[in-house]
């Protein structure tokens, strides 16, 4: 990744993050309460960030942590999830539009054993301060959107 690119998405600072999901991509039907470490708190350490939300998820601990950085083979961004929530690893490979400041990652998830599902995530950053991420979900043949998480940082500096 280009230095200069590297630098521009450095983000420090403690972030809330408020997530929401949606079933069949309707009405929002879940306001997941606040998150602690709202994750972003990106420092490319090797070249990677590793941004993790701490919190509640319908009145039960949740932990999650991600890698992201790029792949100077492949040229692309890569990403892993994991959480305390799930028994998996999510891999995911995207671009980065430097017009529009978005990230979009793609990966197959194996939520349970034969269903395996494609997603895509979308990753707004609005500014220094707000970010926004969009999960999409193929369900038959359509793309759904299932989760938004707004993050907004509090005070810190990049």
């Amino acid at each position: 990744m280009p230095r200069k690119l590297e630098k521009a998405l450095t983000t420090r600072g403690v972030q809330t993050a408020k997530p929401g999901m949606w079933a069949d991509g309707g009405n929002l039907y879940l306001q997941v309460s606040e998150a602690k470490n709202g994750g972003f708190n990106r420092s490319w350490v090797f070249r990677f960030g590793v941004p993790g939300p701490d919190g509640k998820m319908m009145d039960m601990e949740f932990k999650g942590t991600a890698t992201d950085g790029y792949d100077n083979v492949k040229k692309k961004f890569v990403s892993s999830w994991i959480d305390n929530m799930g028994t998996g690893i999510v891999i995911s490979e995207g671009t980065y539009d430097t017009a529009t400041k978005t990230f979009t990652y793609y990966a197959e998830t194996e939520m349970m054993p034969g269903m395996k599902t494609k997603i895509r995530q979308v990753l707004k950053i609005a500014d220094n301060d707000h970010h926004t991420l969009e999960f999409y979900e193929d369900r038959g043949g359509q793309e759904v959107r299932t989760m938004e998480i707004k993050y907004a940082r509090s005070g810190g500096s990049r």
